[in-house]
């Protein structure tokens, strides 16, 4: 994902200010004398002082951002950025043998920029970035306590040229130092791993355009990775688009692609992450994407694509690794058991995911908008897990549509003639999705306890994800009001989510109870938003 920050206002003071019911954010942008600008954002929602007394996840998040531009000379340009932001989720489930949770995840960036415009056919771009991310994973009144940190340290360089109106050429390389911590606490056993690696990677395409109607890419990436033991991959990537009219065209796309950086879907909310090592090989993929282009009209255009991807060497994680007395789990020195996470409590498989994706869109008018389907397929197979059967992952979905519409409802009673009169805006968010998959209890059994606490009961599954959560469906509403000032601009609005107030189930929570025969077990949903109606402003000036 390439996110770029605005450069900031290069000729006046500018801030946009909006608060409502569940977020407070503002943006402000200013020159820097003649030679530069800068600009800073932040944003904070309520959304755990507004849902406390919902049922809802008790869930917040903060994030901000800070960017400056300079202009070296006509031809160089320095650009220096940080962005920090954390979320927050506290007692998620109401009832748990953990008393008290909370699961933090934050990530820290700051960046460096050279731009530099060496000849006139010459663009060049070098970064030196930093990167840090953290989970705090917090139960210790259940005796559970996990921190996973990822850190990157990149220096990275790439040159564009432009030979001539028929050729494009682009390389670049980049070095990467990366750093990871897993430290675990369990009631029997812990866990502290660190690992510190190196990669490196060189990349080159050629962009060859015969005639207005062929477009072709080919490019190579280079990469060398090393930890406990080195990798070195080539991956080809090639792209082809054919004009096939004035109003249409058809495009083909195929690339390998290596991931050294692991994470390890566990079934909660943020899953665990590692890299390659001696233990653990490389997630590899291959991609072929065949997509569709038509402008219907003016501003009017559907884009269609089918894809497939097959997946090699994907991970997920033991459920076994605790009892496996196997593997010897026993530090004489500490008198207590532990596990090694390379190779001992990471199971791999493979898996494939291929589907179409049909998007139609309305970029200008008094209606802008979009309608987006995607119908897709995703499992994985493990030889040691669901029987050795392919099953969904959690975030597999079959099908999904979303769209999104604008409309300015004066716009459409009478013309606007300046930029300064007043508009009202209307605004339809809609999102529909099949349920997430998981696994539907087949037995149980009973845990006693004599010592500390009543007996317990526990649900076991017979094969994995066999059932769906109910589908997804939510629609949200806003009505924007603009005023224009001479110098500044106030925008009133009301905004409704979840207007049908759909009760979409986020997971489900078993739970046992007990009379005179014995001990039963039930099952309830957890909720995601109920409807929020929400009033706010926003000031630009």
């Amino acid at each position: 994902v390439d996110v770029i920050n605005i450069d900031g206002n290069r000729n006046e003071f500018q801030c946009v200010a909006d608060w409502n019911l569940l977020t407070l954010k503002a943006t402000a942008q200013m020159p820097i004398s003649d030679f530069g600008s800068v600009s800073a954002s932040f944003r904070r929602t309520y959304f755990d002082q507004f849902l406390s007394n919902n049922g809802s996840s008790h869930y917040f998040f903060y994030d901000g951002n800070l960017k400056a531009a300079f202009d070296v000379s006509e031809k160089n340009k320095l650009t220096l950025s940080f962005f920090a932001g954390k979320d927050i989720l506290y007692n998620p489930f109401s009832r748990s043998i953990i008393e008290s949770l909370e699961y933090n995840w934050n990530n820290i960036t700051a960046s460096l920029n050279w731009q530099s415009i060496l000849t006139e056919n010459i663009f060049t771009n070098a970064w030196i970035t930093y990167s840090k991310y953290k989970s705090d994973y917090d139960g210790e009144s259940g005796g559970i306590k996990e921190i996973n940190n990822i850190s990157d340290l990149t220096m990275k360089f790439n040159a564009d040229l432009f030979y001539s109106n028929e050729f494009k050429f682009k390389s670049g390389l980049d070095l990467k130092f990366l750093g990871l911590e897993l430290n675990q606490k369990f009631p029997v056993v812990k866990n502290d791993y660190r690992q510190n690696s190196v990669s490196f990677s060189l990349y080159g395409s050629a962009n060859w355009q015969p005639n207005p109607l062929w477009d072709i890419e080919l490019g190579m990436r280079g990469n060398f990775f090393s930890s406990t033991k080195s990798f070195l991959h080539f991956e080809p990537r090639f792209a082809a688009k054919y004009r096939l009219s004035e109003s249409s065209s058809l495009k083909y796309a195929f690339g390998i692609y290596n991931q050294y950086l692991h994470r390890i879907h566990r079934g909660f909310i943020m899953g665990l992450y590692t890299m390659a090592d001696k233990d653990i090989g490389v997630s590899n993929s291959m991609h072929n994407i065949l997509g569709y282009n038509f402008n219907i009209a003016e501003n009017l255009s559907i884009e269609m694509e089918l894809y497939h991807k097959k997946l090699n060497n994907i991970y997920s994680l033991d459920q076994l690794f605790l009892i496996d007395a196997s593997q010897g789990f026993f530090d004489i020195a500490t008198n207590t058991p532990k596990f090694n996470p390379s190779g001992v409590d990471f199971l791999k498989g493979e898996g494939y995911s291929y589907g179409l994706e049909i998007l139609l869109r309305k970029s200008a008018g008094a209606f802008t908008g979009f309608i987006g389907y995607t119908l897709s397929k995703t499992e994985y197979e493990f030889s040691i897990l669901n029987q050795g059967n392919p099953f969904p992952p959690r975030h597999h979905r079959t099908h999904s549509l979303n769209a999104a519409l604008s409309a300015d409802l004066l716009g459409l009673i009478r013309k606007r003639e300046d930029e300064k009169d007043s508009r009202l805006l209307l605004g339809l968010n809609f999102s529909y999705s099949s349920g997430q998959p998981f696994s539907l209890p087949s037995s149980g059994y009973k845990i006693i306890n004599p010592i500390s606490k009543p007996d317990s009961m526990v649900v076991y599954p017979m094969k994995l994800n066999n059932g769906r959560l109910p589908y997804y469906i939510r629609m949200d509403l806003s009505l924007r009001y603009e005023i224009c000032f001479s110098r500044w601009k106030m925008t009133p609005y009301l905004q409704v989510f979840n207007i049908g107030n759909r009760k979409n189930i986020w997971a489900v929570e078993y739970n046992d109870s007990r009379d005179e025969e014995g001990i039963s077990m039930g099952a309830k949903s957890i909720g995601m938003i109920p409807i929020i109606p929400s009033i706010g402003i926003t000031a630009e000036f």
